[in-house]
């Protein structure tokens, strides 16, 4: 039959800003579950100081939730583990086949998907950036200047452009070859970007 899982409660601790996303800070062992699921890249169940007192965190509402039993599980894409996730719960916990196949099924669709974004945002930052310098090239430039001007005009301040031009080029490829000159580019691209401020924008 169809299996579902459902959260039953949300938890954060008083550290995390809860407009971000919900993140576990236990004062637990869950960073070694997390690591006993990356190394044996499967499932890892775990009852949480069964013999002291449980760890607690902070409830939405402001209460101190114990909670007893936590589960680690990778995500596993290209035979890699990219990532964990930890689930806990405030009673001790079984885990079974169906559930433990489901949470597998889960890691890899996630993994796939981390996968699947990062070789889009590869493929979007070839086709907006110079190949040599790793500079935005002449159209991510244009795009991101349109973007200046509207922010400018938004706020009515000012805004300002600079182009550089390298003389004499031409003479230094012809000279020393295309492989010095494009050293030299590299060269001249990494001490621009590091005279600006972080959000300026410096393109070829």
């Amino acid at each position: 039959g169809a299996h579902a899982l459902r959260c039953e409660r949300v938890w954060c601790t008083d550290k995390i800003d809860r407009s971000e996303r919900v993140h576990m800070l236990l004062q637990a062992s869950g960073s070694q579950l997390a690591r006993a699921a990356l190394q044996k890249r499967e499932l890892v169940l775990a009852a949480l100081q069964a013999e002291r007192q449980p760890p607690y965190a902070g409830g939405v509402g402001g209460e101190r939730v114990a909670l007893h039993s936590a589960l680690a599980f990778p995500l596993v894409a290209a035979n890699s583990v990219v990532g964990v996730i930890e689930l806990f719960s405030e009673m001790p916990a079984r885990i079974d086949a169906s559930v433990a196949d489901l949470l597998a099924s889960i890691g890899a669709q996630i993994g796939q998907h981390h996968q699947r974004t990062i070789a889009e945002d590869a493929l979007k930052f070839v086709a907006a950036h110079d190949a040599l310098t790793g500079l935005p090239n002449r159209l991510e430039f244009h795009n991101q200047l349109e973007a200046a001007l509207r922010r400018a005009r938004r706020a009515r301040g000012p805004l300002a452009v600079v182009f550089i031009d390298l003389d004499r080029f031409k003479l230094l490829n012809d000279s020393i070859g295309h492989g010095a000159g494009d050293r030299f580019l590299q060269e001249c691209a990494r001490r621009i970007k590091e005279a600006l401020r972080q959000s300026d924008i410096v393109a070829r």
